[in-house]
């Protein structure tokens, strides 16, 4: 709006100074042909007139010298008489036109200096309203700068929120989830009498005779998966790894399969087809280290699979059962590359 005001003032301010330079021309063009040549020529005509008129008359005058006085006198008369006076007419005063000139320029000078006055108030509004706007600017720039943090903070807050979430769902699926258990259960055991009994279907004990002992009929593993969760697990794989007395020696697989068998939450499952007769491979050793592995996946994520890893060991020494290690070398993810049971 203010520059459309200033922008009027521009034009009306070139418009009088165009019609100042217009009426001073027009001023300029009037006076010129009354100071010119032209208006003396009828002066320059009587002259040469009057001095033809002179000279006639002295050459008569001369020509008859001798007449009398009274002739003379009437004809000089005469030669007076015949003369054309002309007299030029005045001209217009040059100091009036100059006075006219000056009174212009004033105006325009005038006229300039109100546009000047004019245009310094128009740019002082201007640099008011700048100012002003520079102003609330600042004030948005403030207000978006606070609206930057409250956005920030909220952010903050949702990030929270949703880590917050996210911990809930996953200690959720934690307490729902299948979480499979894995040992070998022996076929007998050793009881006090000195003398190893083997269970029934009914669950009642039965002794082994002295032949079934020395068989190694008594050091069978049956392979037992429990389900600790509440949801079911897929098992996918299973095997059983023997390897010697070092740690790092090759192992061989011994015992696996790949049921891809359902297990209901807090159900457990005893692989009866598939048992471990540990006899064979104790036999001249001094130790027997057994690694296993169960492979499976829970219903939250059947993309991701989990491992459960059971290790048990036998010194014909001092056991006389198999007996399970927790926290030994084959428990720690650095060194269980390096006992990774190899398929024969």
């Amino acid at each position: 709006m203010i520059r459309s005001r200033f922008d009027g003032l521009m034009r009306y301010a070139l418009a009088c100074t165009v019609f100042a330079g217009i009426m001073l021309c027009g001023f300029q063009q009037g006076t010129a042909p009354k100071n010119g040549k032209p208006k003396q020529k009828p002066t320059d005509a009587a002259q040469q007139d009057n001095k033809g008129n002179k000279q006639d008359c002295n050459n008569s005058s001369a020509g008859q010298s001798s007449s009398k006085t009274t002739d003379e006198n009437s004809g000089r008369e005469k030669c007076d008489d015949n003369q054309n006076v002309y007299i030029a007419a005045p001209e217009k005063s040059v100091d009036s036109v100059e006075h006219i000139i000056s009174i212009v320029g004033v105006v325009c000078t005038i006229a300039l200096t109100a546009v000047g006055i004019i245009g310094i108030c128009v740019a002082i509004k201007t640099l008011k309203a700048l100012k002003i706007q520079a102003a609330a600017m600042r004030r948005q720039t403030r207000h978006i700068a606070r609206q930057a943090l409250s956005m920030r903070r909220q952010t903050t807050l949702l990030r929270e929120s949703s880590e917050a979430a996210k911990r809930s769902a996953d200690a959720y699926i934690a307490a729902e989830r299948a979480w499979l258990f894995v040992e070998l259960v022996p076929a007998a055991h050793l009881y006090s009498d000195g003398r190893w009994y083997r269970y029934s279907a009914e669950g009642r004990p039965i002794g082994m005779s002295d032949k079934e002992v020395a068989a190694g009929e008594h050091l069978q593993q049956t392979i037992r998966i429990t389900n600790m969760g509440r949801t079911p697990g897929i098992i996918t794989r299973y095997q059983i790894a023997v390897t010697g007395e070092e740690e790092n020696s090759p192992a061989r697989v011994v015992v696996s399969g790949n049921p891809y068998h359902s297990l209901a939450g807090e159900k457990s499952l005893d692989i009866n087809w598939d048992t471990l007769d540990a006899f064979e491979f104790i036999q001249g050793h001094r130790i027997v280290v057994f690694v296993g592995d169960v492979i499976y996946h829970h219903v939250f994520d059947k993309f991701k699979t989990d491992e459960q890893r059971f290790v048990y060991v036998f010194d014909p020494a001092t056991d006389k059962q198999l007996r399970r290690m927790v926290g030994g070398p084959w428990d720690d993810p650095v060194n269980q590359q390096k006992v990774q049971p190899k398929t024969n």
